[in-house]
């Protein structure tokens, strides 16, 4: 009848919609983190997006296009990638990647935007090192932390990453910043270590294979891929000033890797979950994080100032009320401009999950960098992400 609210709409409209599918899991609910304030009867939970099913009469007109073939896929990466550092060989290893986590998880854990990220990602962290290696003088030799955290790390893996370095070429740079793209959009998402292992073999039987196009030759193993990581969380780690008020702090490897994948996601406004039982360093390392990147007067003069804009979750939490905290920090941030980054801690997002108002149906439009509600301050400012940096801090998984 084309009525709406009891009026007629005009007949030259025509009305599109994207839908998440009706679909269970394949496999089993992940059981990261607490599992203690889950409800498991929750009959949701058993599917792979929290949506309802469909009226039976909108099922006429529904499409389903399923998902890209392999070949289809490889194809949009390798054009995704056709201006990258190493075309050829990223194509392959980010191809292998997405199919690995697919596998490991569920085919819907992935897709064309982790491809994305990881063009972002690897050449942010081409550019930052190559600043770093230019400026890079070498201090606090005696530093405690420093030593305690060589001692934390198996010195095979650090000395594997210098090797891997040795030459100082802008290749090895390359090398080096794919290495760390893909260990920040696809190995650290994994939860276990076995998982984490099988990861790690994969990308060294790819690499392997394509060891033509790296035209350094540098061969790629397990221990120079950790101790690649590992020398990257220590450039950031040991510059950390830890303040008085949070007493004495374990420089831990959880810590170490939530430090440094918290500040390159909110550096590149990249949105991130932090998920995990309580007492795993996910509060700390947010305090650190805050009391350490202040802009230009810090010990990350690099880096941008940031400002914490909190909103706490709970049972009661509505969507108004997270929609009223990304309004203001998009506000803020129009008025400070690039050198502060407003970042939207929602602090124990599992409970608004649980809420009966459905509170986080709101944060689709509000995580994607190309959404009509972003896209006003991404045309003022000539940025391709979001206007304010999102950290979600969860007990449990989503």
């Amino acid at each position: 009848r084309r009525i709406l609210d009891g009026r007629k709409m005009s007949k030259n409209l025509c009305f599109l919609a994207a839908i998440n599918p009706y679909r269970l899991r394949t496999g089993k609910v992940k059981s990261i983190g607490l599992q203690a304030k889950l409800n498991t009867e929750d009959p949701m939970r058993q599917l792979v997006y929290r949506v309802h099913l469909l009226p039976q009469k909108v099922m006429d007109y529904v499409w389903d296009y399923g998902r890209l073939t392999d070949k289809d896929e490889h194809a949009y990466i390798d054009k995704m990638l056709s201006c990258s550092l190493i075309p050829h060989l990223e194509t392959e290893l980010v191809f292998a990647s997405q199919k690995f986590i697919r596998e490991e998880d569920d085919e819907c854990t992935v897709s064309l935007r982790d491809v994305w990220r990881y063009k972002k990602l690897c050449n942010w962290f081409y550019s930052i090192r190559s600043k770093r290696e230019n400026q890079l003088e070498v201090k606090n030799k005696g530093n405690n932390i420093c030593q305690l955290l060589l001692w934390i790390y198996n010195a095979s893996q650090l000395q594997s990453s210098r090797h891997f370095q040795s030459n100082e070429s802008k290749n090895d740079l390359k090398e080096i910043a794919i290495i760390l793209a893909l260990a920040h959009c696809y190995f650290f998402r994994l939860p276990t270590k076995k998982q984490r292992s099988k990861y790690i073999i994969c990308i060294c039987n790819v690499w392997r294979s394509k060891l033509a196009w790296t035209k350094t030759n540098n061969p790629l193993c397990a221990d120079i891929f950790l101790g690649i990581i590992n020398a990257e969380q220590l450039s950031y780690v040991e510059r950390m000033h830890v303040p008085d008020h949070l007493g004495a702090v374990a420089w831990n490897a959880s810590l170490m890797e939530n430090v440094f994948c918290l500040i390159v996601c909110i550096v590149n406004r990249i949105p991130a979950f932090l998920v995990g039982k309580p007492g795993c360093s996910k509060t700390l390392a947010m305090q650190l994080i805050f009391e350490n990147l202040r802009g230009k007067d810090s010990n990350f003069p690099e880096l941008p100032c940031l400002f914490e804009q909190r909103y706490q979750c709970s049972e009661d939490s509505t969507s108004e009320g997270i929609e009223a905290i990304f309004k203001t920090a998009k506000r803020k941030s129009e008025r400070d401009g690039n050198d502060v980054t407003h970042v939207v801690l929602l602090d124990e997002i599992g409970l608004a999950e649980i809420s009966r108002h459905n509170p986080l149906k709101v944060l689709h439009d509000r995580l994607d960098p190309f959404s009509i509600c972003n896209k006003a301050c991404r045309e003022n400012r000539h940025i391709d992400n979001l206007p304010y940096a999102v950290i979600g801090i969860s007990n449990w998984a989503l």
